[in-house]
């Protein structure tokens, strides 16, 4: 399928994800200035090519949000390989986990579950969640992190904000903070994660980076760092320090939004 403006498969993400949410601004915590756009912020941003019947609409001009978004969407993707099962699939997805996002992050065998083992259709979910991360990620390849926070914080929420455990991320950077390596560097349980700093060191060593940013996800859709956060990062700063690496920051992402540690005062 060729990208283009026409198709609302992945337009209306941001405003579809979160179930109800409403007219809810989606960066809940940061300043109105520091709002990234894109896929994750308003619809028809990025579409694809509109090859089913044109009787289901354009979802991209839709003003439909929460569930009811949720599940045009995935009937949207459903029928790509199996139309006649895709309304009553759609609302299956959308009660089993609740939203698009949360459905594209959840585990294959748990899609399988609800889908009655349609390889067919899970490929459309493994490939949709391919497209998008491999535009989003291109949007930061080769490119100074630091100075594309809105493309960081889009390809962020895009890989992490949905999924239903903790991972944390790091972000590796070369002297000119281009990303050398994206790494999922450990994944814990729906309330926490924890990670070595002589791990982070160690990868920091393998792949020459000078620089690195840290990322982790809060399932629970709330952003707000814990005391167990904040101490983690600060173990890892102080450690990184002796071996002249710089921790730029520490970004949780989740559904409501995301913080930064550096501009919370916390790094």
């Amino acid at each position: 399928m060729a990208l283009d403006k026409k198709h609302a498969l992945l337009a209306a993400v941001d405003r579809s994800n979160a179930g109800g949410r409403s007219d809810r601004p989606p960066y809940a915590g940061v300043d109105a200035a520091h709002h990234p756009t894109g896929v994750y912020r308003w619809p028809g941003d990025l579409e694809l090519d509109h090859s089913v019947d044109a009787c289901r609409g354009n979802l991209a001009a839709s003003k439909e949000t929460g569930a009811s978004g949720c599940r045009r969407i995935l009937e949207e993707l459903i029928a790509l390989t199996c139309p006649a099962r895709a309304e009553e699939l759609s609302m299956q997805m959308v009660k089993r986990f609740g939203s698009l996002g949360e459905a594209l992050a959840a585990q294959p065998l748990d899609r399988l579950a609800v889908m009655g083992a349609s390889s067919h259709i899970e490929r459309s979910f493994v490939c949709l969640q391919m497209a998008i991360d491999h535009i989003l990620r291109g949007r930061i390849a080769d490119k100074c992190v630091l100075s594309n926070e809105e493309a960081v914080i889009e390809y962020l929420r895009a890989t992490m904000a949905f999924a239903p455990v903790e991972q944390m991320r790091v972000l590796f950077l070369n002297a000119a903070n281009h990303l050398l390596v994206d790494e999922v560097m450990a994944s814990g349980t729906v309330s926490s994660v924890h990670i070595y700093p002589r791990e982070v060191l160690k990868r920091c060593l393998d792949v020459g980076a000078t620089a690195i940013l840290l990322v982790h996800n809060h399932p629970s859709g709330r952003p707000a760092p814990s005391k167990a956060d904040k101490t983690m990062t600060t173990q890892i700063a102080e450690a990184a320090r002796w071996f002249g690496i710089a921790v730029h920051d520490h970004l949780i992402v989740a559904r409501e939004g995301w913080v930064s540690f550096r501009r919370a005062g916390y790094l």
